[in-house]
């Protein structure tokens, strides 16, 4: 008999022919808060005095679409920025393409769905990066870092800069020529002790931005809580480890979107670290029929790294609460999350 437990539920490709592999874990209601700063034991004051306490949001989604076909749809709409009939130029694009994966024989309303979802909100510089959907599991955990935030920039020559028409590579060019030629000018002042002449610098954006959250889960007040501990452990590092689907095929982990009300919000971002240590002494523990090793406490450590580089329109967050959503889910095409939407909360 297959186990039960109280947060998750198996599915496999039993229950949904698209699924093979391992089995999806999925809220035993559909969709759940994974109320950890409010429901589990991080700390032993009550549960009415953890209301000001400050708290991170994650809400997990999982890839519908391959990123290299994304990638290729979101540069494709940078390339066409700057035509002025937009509308018109996207539509033809996505018949064109549609019409010649379908001769394929190929799945194409993912690719579709994705592409009038980006097209359809051109003013949102980030929509249609990722397509993804929902897994259902949204946690709610304990914010109690030191850091508020940290910026890295660089200004320097242009290899970070992009030239991604015919006229910026042959304005490049042109540049190349002129700098070999006052170079070569330069060489009446080879006699001179040091010769330099100041160069423009370029500003290269630097690496994504990754913070972290640690909070312990004790396992010294309440059975309950063991078996509660244990299967948000199980949870949380199951959902993180990729799926390999077939031989050729190997699904990535969970994504996240992740807000921290009042200092930043992450529309795209995954674990980069997940660490959940022993705390104490261990004993033997049954739960739903197995022996489990359970400490006096575990150590819960979390690191996202984000998937965009921080900007004022995501650091806008942290004035008004508006969020920037960069997901597309294709089965909602007709109604794209790509907007702003409220932060996510609980009563």
């Amino acid at each position: 008999m297959a186990n039960t437990f109280n947060l998750f539920k198996q599915e496999t490709a039993e229950n949904n022919s698209k699924w093979q592999g391992a089995p999806k874990l999925r809220p035993k209601n559909g969709t759940t808060v994974v109320d950890i700063l409010g429901d589990y034991s991080w700390t032993a004051s009550p549960k009415g005095a953890r209301k000001d306490i400050p708290e991170i949001n994650f809400e997990e989604y999982e890839l519908d679409l391959s990123s290299l076909i994304t990638s290729a749809l979101y540069k494709l709409r940078g390339g066409i920025e700057n035509v002025t009939a937009f509308s018109s130029e996207m539509n033809t694009i996505i018949d064109k393409i549609t019409k010649l994966d379908s001769a394929k024989g190929t799945n194409v309303k993912p690719i579709e769905d994705t592409l009038k979802s980006a097209s359809s909100n051109e003013l949102n510089p980030y929509a249609g990066m990722y397509a993804a959907s929902p897994t259902g599991w949204t946690y709610r955990a304990p914010y109690l870092e030191e850091l508020n935030q940290g910026i890295n920039n660089q200004w320097g020559d242009d290899q970070g800069n992009t030239f991604n028409s015919a006229g910026g590579a042959a304005l490049k060019g042109i540049m190349d020529t002129v700098e070999n030629y006052v170079n070569t000018v330069n060489l009446a002042n080879i006699t001179a002790p040091g010769s330099y002449a100041e160069k423009v610098k370029f500003f290269n954006p630097g690496t994504s931005s990754s913070y972290s959250v640690r909070f312990p889960l004790l396992n010294t007040l309440d059975y309950n809580d063991i078996v509660k501990n244990w299967e948000l452990c199980y949870l949380l590092t199951y959902q993180n480890l990729p799926n390999r689907r077939s031989v050729n095929l190997l699904d990535p982990p969970a994504i996240y979107r992740v807000t921290i009300p009042g200092i930043r919000q992450s529309p795209v971002s995954y674990i980069s670290n997940l660490s959940i240590q022993h705390v104490g002494n261990i004993r033997n523990v049954e739960i739903n029929g197995m022996m489990k090793p359970i400490p006096e406490a575990y150590m819960v450590n979390i690191t996202f790294q984000d998937l965009l580089l921080n900007s004022r329109n995501l650091f806008k967050y942290a004035l008004d609460g508006q969020q920037v959503v960069a997901t597309i889910a294709p089965s909602k095409a007709a109604n794209p999350v790509v907007s702003f939407v409220t932060p996510i909360r609980t009563p």
